[in-house]
């Protein structure tokens, strides 16, 4: 079966089924975790005929948001790109592609007793326009307390906040390399250039306009 007819049957299952998923949405807190856990299963089922390798998020009051997710994985852009064109009008739904940007003032991270919020993140940048290695804004962050650095799911927590800021479409496309410092010790040797991580997403921008001259 060829792709736009995997989409196609993908498309017309849901159209079909998407009742369900509106009382399940609607009824959230009054339904058994069971019964939410095998209609979203169902949905995934579903999904991975089309493509394995995406996935998906639902929620929100009338329109119902449905996001499809590559979970930042570049290779299966396309494929979501395809299946949400390929959407057309869906009554009661809005269908959207990637994981959107979000305020980052909400965001936060603990370990143990401390916290990480956008207040103790900074970045420096090198512009990299020709693309050359598959990205255009090489980022270097900083954090105000080494307990993140040496704990090993920090660097995770960098990326989320960063997508958090661009999104998962242009952090993927747009961010390349990543790596941590303690802000402390390198504070003055870059000064000058240390940026708050709210100014990634002003950054990011402005990379897309010198890219579109």
């Amino acid at each position: 079966m060829n792709i736009d007819n995997r989409s196609s049957q993908f498309w017309n299952w849901f159209n079909s089924n998407k009742a369900k998923y509106e009382y399940t949405l609607a009824n959230l807190n009054s339904l058994h975790q069971g019964e939410i856990d095998e209609a979203m299963n169902v949905f995934e089922e579903k999904l991975h005929v089309y493509n394995e390798n995406i996935w998906f998020r639902m929620g929100g009051e009338k329109p119902y948001e449905l996001l499809i997710t590559a979970e930042g994985n570049v290779e299966q852009f396309d494929a979501v790109i395809d299946l949400v064109n390929s959407a057309h009008t869906i009554e009661n739904w809005k269908i959207i592609p990637f994981i959107q940007a979000r305020d980052i003032s909400k965001f936060n991270y603990r370990l143990d007793d401390f916290e990480l919020t956008e207040k103790d993140v900074f970045f420096t940048y090198t512009e990299n326009l020709s693309g050359e290695n598959g990205y255009y804004l090489e980022t270097m962050f900083y954090v105000t307390d080494d307990k993140f650095i040496n704990d090993d799911s920090f660097k995770s927590s960098i990326i989320r906040i960063a997508e958090t800021a661009l999104g998962e479409y242009d952090f993927a496309k747009i961010i390349g390399f990543i790596d941590v410092e303690k802000v402390s010790n390198t504070y003055s040797e870059h000064k000058s250039e240390m940026l708050p991580i709210y100014k990634l997403k002003d950054i990011s921008e402005s990379i897309k306009n010198k890219l579109r001259e």
